[in-house]
């Protein structure tokens, strides 16, 4: 009984897949960063012509360059904030991938748009907060907080976003 009751679960349950787009862009999120102190660790002139521009698109992307994690020796190319969001990302892609059919994602499907774009709103709060704090000078914020609001800033941009990448199998 259990066991065809399982199985019924399981087919009831929609398959996720996302798109090789989708996977391909996450992936160079998360690796990204990492790729300009690895390639000026290995110190090769060619690498170092790449790095420019990689550097270049960090610095011109993230709101504090300045606050990096020292990977190798070098800085990253975004800060531990920006780095952290796509954390959140990744948690939202894991756990839409694995439970699109759970109760949380039906009910989020549920919340009217503007109801959902103004949760991933609110989960940037605490992101936008310390980058006008910390640049008013009212405090300085260390890579933990950073971290803990760029994996809520993540959340919410991956639960508003994600859902949409997706093919029904």
């Amino acid at each position: 009984m259990a066991v065809s009751t399982l199985r019924y679960v399981n087919q009831a349950r929609p398959r996720v897949q996302y798109t090789w787009l989708t996977w391909l862009v996450l992936s160079v999120l998360l690796v990204g960063p990492l790729v300009g102190p690895v390639f000026s660790s290995l110190g090769w002139p060619i690498l170092n012509l790449i790095n420019w521009p990689l550097y270049l698109m960090g610095e011109n992307v993230c709101p504090q360059p300045d606050f990096v994690f020292q990977v190798l020796g070098y800085p990253m190319l975004v800060c531990s904030r920006c780095w952290s969001g796509v954390f959140g990302l990744w948690i939202v892609l894991l756990t839409y991938k694995l439970w699109s059919g759970s109760a949380f994602w039906l009910a989020w499907g549920r919340i009217p748009e503007l109801g959902r774009v103004a949760i991933a709103l609110l989960a940037f709060g605490p992101w936008v907060v310390d980058i006008v704090a910390a640049q008013a000078g009212w405090w300085y914020s260390s890579h933990t907080p950073m971290m803990l609001s760029g994996i809520v800033g993540g959340l919410g941009a991956g639960a508003l976003i994600l859902p949409f990448a997706v093919k029904r199998a």
